[in-house]
């Protein structure tokens, strides 16, 4: 706003006149607060009376007589864009408003020289367009991000914005991994604490599995026992058997004998018909019975070879489970894992490394785009909050957006 002095009224005289009959100070801001407390004037009144009243050519006059005052002539020809938009924005003369400085670069620094609505004369504002206040802004954070880092920016902020750098995920993964079996490894010699392996086991999602192997080991080993035990009645059996078979068999061969040389072959025949039947059946009960128990045996051997296999198949599969097979197995898939996972789960990784954000960023451990970043911190926050945590006003002026911050 630029005060225009063609239109000077007879209140303006009266006004003009109290002041010099009563001698009332032409300092700005206290003539301001005596105006505003007296008089009940128009603001921009008030600013033309301020201006006409402590011009130093009008010091002797009496404001009685129009034509004996002197009318200001100020040149706003040498006033920068951001000084003439924030005097329009509060309504006040450009002159009002003085350059002031302060260490902001990128943004005009003023003193209102009188108040106006909202706007005191104690602050000093900040004046610049929407570039400079980002600048500004960017400059701010760059330069806390220099004394504090990363850890400047808010965790639930910085979060969103950070990537794992896959250049060093292998390695950590690796060396977690490594700390995780070393510390489940007992201090008995290759031997693994029970409770501690299970949590290996877990980490790599192989408990169940392990478990079950267990099971069906201990399962087939008192199966084989079981069938060791009747492999050793049935030998028993079968040797009983042949025998008594070869005992049958020999005195049936003696007997025949005796009945095939005799001299009365009649009589010795008949004598010895009945023992030799009794012995026949005998004979064949026992292979009949020996042929069973045989048979029975063979079956057992089937199902022995195909348990046999079975052991042998699953202590193979319980071998990677022990001794340099298991730590190579949690190795490999321990680090897969933890690969996945931490890509889901950054604030565990960095947790496990003993880092804070910031500080596995400064580490090159986590990548952020920091371009990106501050641009969305800005547009989160405001650029006002990083400048100073400053109040702002936005105002177009000449149809460029500025800010003023405070």
């Amino acid at each position: 706003m630029e005060i225009d002095f063609s239109n000077i009224t007879p209140l303006d005289l009266r006004i003009l006149n109290h002041l010099r009959k009563n001698s009332v100070t032409d300092e700005w801001e206290p003539l301001y607060d005596y105006l505003v407390n007296n008089f009940n004037t128009d603001p921009e009144d008030i600013q033309k009376i301020i201006l006409i009243y402590s011009d130093v050519k009008n010091e002797n006059i009496d404001f009685k007589n129009v034509n004996d005052i002197h009318i200001p002539s100020i040149d706003y020809s040498s006033y920068d864009e951001e000084r003439l938009a924030f005097a329009e924005f509060i309504d006040v003369d450009p002159v009002f408003v003085k350059p002031f400085a302060t260490y902001l670069s990128n943004l005009t620094s003023f003193k209102v020289l009188i108040p106006s609505i909202g706007y005191g004369t104690r602050y000093v504002y900040y004046v610049g367009d929407t570039y400079a206040v980002h600048s500004e802004a960017v400059m701010k954070i760059r330069e806390k991000l220099d004394e504090e880092g990363w850890d400047f920016f808010s965790y639930s902020f910085l979060v969103d914005y950070v990537e794992i750098n896959r250049q060093y995920l292998d390695y950590n993964v690796t060396e977690i991994a490594k700390q995780e079996y070393e510390y489940g490894i007992s201090k008995f010699k290759s031997k693994i604490d029970v409770e501690l392996k299970e949590n290996l086991l877990k980490n790599i999602d192989k408990y169940d599995e392990y478990e079950d192997l267990k099971h069906t080991f201990d399962e087939l080993t008192e199966t084989k026992k079981e069938i060791d035990k009747t492999f050793l009645g049935l030998d028993n059996d079968i040797n009983k058997l042949q025998k008594e078979k070869r005992i049958i068999e020999i005195e049936i061969e003696r007997l025949s004998d005796i009945t095939d040389y005799g001299d009365d072959e009649d009589s010795y025949s008949t004598e010895f018909e009945v023992e030799l039947e009794d012995l026949e059946n005998k004979l064949n009960k026992i292979e009949n019975r020996l042929e069973e128990v045989e048979y029975e045996y063979n079956q057992h051997y089937k199902d022995y070879d195909s348990l046999v296999d079975e052991l042998e198949d699953v202590t193979e599969d319980l071998s990677k489970y022990e001794g340099d097979n298991f730590e190579k197995l949690y190795m490999t898939i321990r680090k897969e894992k933890l690969k996945e996972d931490y890509s889901y789960d950054i604030e565990g990784y960095v947790d496990e490394l003993g880092l804070t954000l910031g500080e596995a960023i400064s580490d090159n451990i986590l990548i952020v785009d920091e371009e990106y970043i501050i641009s969305e911190a800005i547009e989160k926050d405001g650029p006002e909050y990083f400048i100073g945590d400053l109040t702002k006003d936005v105002f177009i002026y000449n149809g460029e957006e500025y800010y003023v911050l405070w």
